[in-house]
């Protein structure tokens, strides 16, 4: 399992993500958000976890980026390309915070893809090393907190052109399976 820490930990922030790649389920893994530090981008993330009815969600998502040692992305939930994204309500949520640091941790943070300031919408990235350069230009707003060695194994599988050479995509995602009522 993979947990992302999320600033006030209690049992209904975590999100879980199953991912699938060698025609192998992978176990879980966790994340915590830091939602007083990025309460809409954390809510969008939420939002984009849980879905509903005819909503956009990233289960099905596959991994579009892959830089080994740096980070992996995903949550294309228009057409799964890795070129789109969208925000669950309104255009784009808004940067809302740069306080959380890429180059502290060995990897693990999560955090919105985006053309520039204020464009972040669903597509995301998880760090898979220290990334001090997105510092400043990218909204971290969680953290792996259990799991962490399915990334590293997806951090080893080969790519070409930085796209993972086998698919690997979200089977599942949203509150954990021993919390949902």
């Amino acid at each position: 399992m993979i947990m992302i820490l999320w600033e006030e930990f209690t049992l209904n922030c975590k999100k879980f993500f199953r991912f699938h790649f060698k025609s192998i389920l992978k176990d879980l893994f966790f994340f915590y958000r830091f939602s007083k530090l990025c309460p809409k981008a954390s809510e969008n993330f939420i939002k984009l976890c849980e879905g509903g009815k005819g909503s956009n969600r990233y289960t099905g998502c596959t991994i579009n980026r892959l830089v080994r040692n740096g980070w992996l992305q995903t949550g294309d939930v228009v057409d799964n390309t890795g070129k789109n994204s969208v925000a669950v309500e309104g255009d784009t949520v808004p940067d809302e915070c740069f306080q959380v640091d890429f180059g502290q941790w060995r990897g693990g943070v999560v955090g919105y893809a985006n053309e520039g300031a204020h464009t972040n919408r669903s597509q995301f990235f998880i760090t898979l090393g220290a990334c001090p350069w997105m510092n400043h230009k990218f909204v971290g707003f969680g953290r792996v907190i259990q799991g962490y060695s399915i990334l590293r194994r997806i951090n080893d599988i080969s790519t070409n052109n930085q796209v993972p050479v086998r698919a690997v995509k979200i089977l599942e995602c949203g509150s954990p399976p021993e919390l949902k009522a």
